[in-house]
């Protein structure tokens, strides 16, 4: 009730490769919780940042929200690395916020201000 995800599709066949979206959006303090997925044989080829550029739009545009966050699992240098491009700012770490296959990892949290 409180997220939104699309599919991220190859244009020249349909083929799904991925989701995106928001995992939360709180519109009382205007922001959302950003996450992504794209399936690991199409890394590296821009479309995280083609479909993360269209929901940061949607986001500020469309639903008028102020503010994005992304938790990013330390380590995935390819996912800091493609929010920093798109003018994330790290805020800082959440100590064992996730669990993942029997582990407790620590995230980088990330936020982008619609200015």
């Amino acid at each position: 009730g409180n997220g939104m995800r699309w599919g991220i599709v190859l244009k020249e066949n349909n083929k799904l490769i991925g989701l995106a979206g928001y995992n939360s959006i709180d519109f009382k303090n205007k922001k959302c919780n950003l996450g992504y997925d794209i399936d690991s044989a199409y890394w590296h080829n821009g479309y995280g940042m083609e479909a993360v550029s269209e929901i940061i739009r949607y986001a500020f545009y469309d639903l008028n929200l102020h503010r994005i966050e992304a938790e990013v699992v330390i380590g995935n240098n390819s996912s800091s690395n493609l929010l920093t491009k798109l003018g994330f700012k790290k805020e800082g770490m959440l100590r064992q916020s996730i669990f993942k296959e029997g582990d407790f990892l620590d995230v980088e949290i990330f936020s982008l201000i619609q200015e």
